[in-house]
């Protein structure tokens, strides 16, 4: 048996790798070889650029219809995307004024799904201070607890530090103040 459809496979999905984003590939591989249809592979990472810009145009038009559908595009193909789940949160707040219980079952839902998200970490707790008197006991256990970890962890104590000082909301910095004592 040839070993080139494989090869093909390395090097289409090397391609991949350094090409750039919203790559269809097809699965070069010993069933396509054999006569099945190849797997269709989409690898698109422009949905959280796509999502950022369409919730930077709804801040000015107002109409977050676009930028909610991104987010929950995402989650269709990701239930783990913590962006996503935040984006949501977010939207909801910037369309009420304040944190609606959707919103909070968003940022809640966040930290059932990923409890310590180092690239997510210091917007998620930063956004849990600032609309501290909307969350659940839960929600605030949850942010709490991620906000210690990564006050703990080397390379994200200085971070964790940063975002704990820069809390605006009154009930937040007291928060915000007992954490940074209770981290030490």
């Amino acid at each position: 048996m040839s070993k080139l459809p494989s090869l093909i496979s390395a090097v289409v999905l090397g391609l991949a790798g350094t090409t750039g984003s919203g790559l269809a590939l097809s699965e070069i591989s010993r069933e396509t070889a054999s006569g099945r249809a190849p797997i269709a592979l989409k690898f698109d990472t422009t949905e959280d650029g796509q999502a950022r810009l369409a919730v930077n145009r709804a801040l000015r038009t107002h109409d977050y219809s676009p930028a909610r559908a991104l987010a929950h595009s995402a989650l269709s193909l990701n239930a783990y995307n913590t962006n996503a789940r935040l984006r949501l949160a977010y939207i909801d707040f910037r369309e009420h004024g304040r944190l609606t219980a959707q919103g909070e079952r968003d940022l809640a839902q966040s930290y059932d799904l990923a409890p310590y998200d180092p690239f997510a970490a210091s917007w998620r707790v930063k956004f849990a201070l600032d609309h501290w008197g909307d969350l659940s006991p839960a929600t605030r256990k949850a942010a709490h607890a991620e906000a210690l970890a990564f006050l703990q962890v080397g390379s994200q104590v200085a971070n964790m530090r940063n975002t704990l000082s820069s809390i605006r909301s009154g009930e937040g910095q007291l928060i915000a103040a007992l954490w940074l004592i209770e981290a030490g």
